[in-house]
């Protein structure tokens, strides 16, 4: 009985451990299907148990596939992974531990995810202040102190304890005056994401000791350019300043963002490890070369940031876009002056930040409104339209059947152009009515390349009148998919037509298919020989009403947009003038080969 009922009470611990752990814990077992997670992991990824348990896990939180399929089938753990997602339009960052789950024959049974909030990076600023000989405090995004080193206690007289979790102005009225207005030179850092240098101000010792310090602010920023706190470094004014590579080396070297500063020379004598990355060019060979020396070594794209330098001038946001192995990403430069008490010029300090993700994101979002204003707009105008475009048809049928009884071939000849023309109109409304409904979930397993081969028959009478080649190309076996077929029928017609129509003087059309086994995904590809489209018309083929041909009514890629969206998938275009066009369809699988 005793054993019994120590079993018991071992698995409620186990379960109060389980729920009540500070961590979030999330299990799946080997087919990647959610079986438990605890309320801390609820929290922190924004679902409720009831939304995700028995689901796989790629429905729901797709950017944790990647890392439970490596740690499952490759048995590679990981303890410091990155886990991004997006809450209620808002980049989130957690830090993403994983674990394999064996039974006692040590065979796999599943996996387990530990999510927990990142304080890496005010940690490894902590460690770094603790190794300045000048005074240093850190401060989270809230303003409070989370942190100040040896060095300060030495020079103010406090405690650790006396100012942990205040806020920057609760410190200040404290070593300043307590009737000092609030000074916003943290709070600039933290909203701004820039510097503040050369801060001055009389101090107050614990016992009463007036001080003169200069403090130095620097922001602390994750991955994707948001401030997570600030680190403040003060010095006595008659002190001499250990030299700023020395003291700030370690702080600049973990930032995001690339950082490089002059003195009235033009000389170079800040540059850190992202400006390494950026530039192509190793700190030893940078720091104390003349700026135009440098200019000679990198890319023509990354010039205006050395410009800005030269010139010395203030510059805030400045936009760049700037090419990494092919890739095209966005930056914003800052650059300011640097100048002593007297105002005289010392140099020019240079901040570069990414924004390549915050972009994209932006570009989503307002794609998505616009998508949702004209659905808007469809729901309430469809009906009205279509109402008396009815009461018109009817009337025609009514003219044509009398035409017939009396006779009037040209009368029935007018009405059938002009119920044609209706048709028409009706099709266009109905199409355009698809962009305002929500896409219901009809999938089922299917086999898309049946489905392709089906399409391939459809066309090729079409392909052969156009003198255009059919080629069908299947790179490998492709597993079966859940989806929804018409759907997906509506979207791969769409394609069809539109690389049919864009070889007008003939042409090749080839339509690949394959499985990606690294990303578990369906890749179609529909590859012709056309025209091609230049970047202005690339930027804008998913928009809606938006065509190239007199003909054309602009909706087909914007509800296949919507259509393979709605599946999980993407669709992307490639194309040049004069170089034809590939249209590229990826579609998850749920089930692994």
């Amino acid at each position: 009985m005793r054993e019994g009922g120590t079993s018991v009470m071992d698995a409620s611990f186990s379960q109060a451990a389980f729920e009540f752990n500070s961590n979030g814990l999330l299990i799946i077992d080997k087919e990647l299907k959610v079986v438990g997670l605890n309320q801390t992991a609820c929290s922190l990824l924004n679902i409720e148990q009831d939304q995700i348990i028995g689901i796989f896990l790629g429905n729901k939180l797709s950017p944790m596939l990647k890392y439970m399929e490596q740690t499952l089938y490759e048995e590679k753990e990981f303890d410091f992974a990155p886990y991004l997602y997006f809450n209620d339009g808002r980049p989130r960052l957690l830090r993403l531990q994983t674990r394999r789950l064996l039974d006692p024959r040590s065979e796999l049974i599943g996996g387990m995810a530990i999510i927990s909030e990142p304080t890496d990076i005010l940690e490894m600023a902590s460690t770094v202040c603790d190794s300045l000989p000048i005074a240093g405090f850190i401060f989270d995004y809230k303003e409070q102190m989370v942190h100040m080193n040896t060095a300060a206690v030495k020079l103010f007289g406090y405690e650790e304890p006396e100012f942990k979790q205040m806020t920057a102005e609760q410190i200040l009225k404290i070593i300043i005056n307590p009737n000092i207005k609030a000074r916003p030179a943290v709070r600039y850092v933290l909203q701004s994401g820039l510097p503040s240098r050369q801060v001055r101000d009389k101090f107050y010792t614990k016992d009463g000791q007036s001080l003169g310090i200069v403090a130095d602010i620097f922001p602390l920023m994750d991955t994707f350019g948001t401030p997570v706190g600030a680190q403040v470094i003060m010095r006595k004014v008659e002190e001499e300043f250990v030299s700023f590579q020395g003291t700030a080396k370690f702080l600049l070297d973990i930032m995001p963002e690339t950082i490089l500063a002059v003195d009235n020379q033009l000389v170079v004598v800040v540059y850190n490890q992202m400006a390494e990355e950026l530039f192509k060019v190793q700190r030893i060979n940078a720091i104390n070369l003349k700026v135009e020396k440098l200019k000679s070594q990198v890319d023509a794209d990354r010039l205006p940031i050395l410009e800005g330098l030269i010139t010395g001038s203030d510059s805030i946001n400045q936009p760049l876009t700037i090419t990494t192995q092919g890739a095209t990403r966005e930056f914003l430069l800052d650059v300011r002056r640097v100048t002593d008490e007297n105002g005289s010029y010392l140099g020019a300090i240079a901040v570069v930040r990414e924004v390549t993700a915050l972009r994209e994101m932006d570009r989503a979002v307002q794609k998505s409104a616009r998508l949702s204003m004209i659905g808007e707009l469809a729901a309430g105008m469809a009906h009205e339209i279509r109402n008396p475009l009815t009461a018109v048809r009817g009337f025609l049928q009514l003219l044509q059947s009398r035409a017939a009884r009396e006779s009037l071939p040209e009368v029935n000849e007018y009405s059938d152009i002009m119920l044609t023309e209706l048709d028409r109109v009706n099709e266009l409304i109905s199409q355009f009515l698809m962009l305002g409904q929500s896409r219901p979930e009809k999938k089922m397993p299917l086999q898309l390349d049946r489905l392709l081969d089906d399409l391939c028959l459809l066309f090729e009478n079409e392909s052969i009148m156009r003198e255009i080649g059919l080629k069908r190309v299947n790179g490998s076996v492709l597993p079966e998919l859940e989806g929804d077929p018409e759907q997906l029928k509506q979207v791969f017609t769409n394609l069809f037509t539109n690389a049919l129509q864009a070889m007008d003087e003939g042409g090749q059309l080839t339509i690949e298919s394959l499985y990606d086994r690294r990303s578990h995904q369906v890749v179609v590809r529909f590859i012709d020989t056309g025209h091609g489209m230049d970047q202005e018309v690339l930027a804008k083929v998913f928009d809606p009403f938006f065509t190239t041909r007199d003909n054309g009514t602009g909706l087909g890629l914007a509800i296949s947009h919507q259509i393979i969206d709605a599946h999980g998938g993407t669709i992307n275009v490639l194309s040049e003038v004069g170089r034809g066009c590939t249209v590229e369809v990826l579609l998850p699988i749920t089930r692994f080969v």
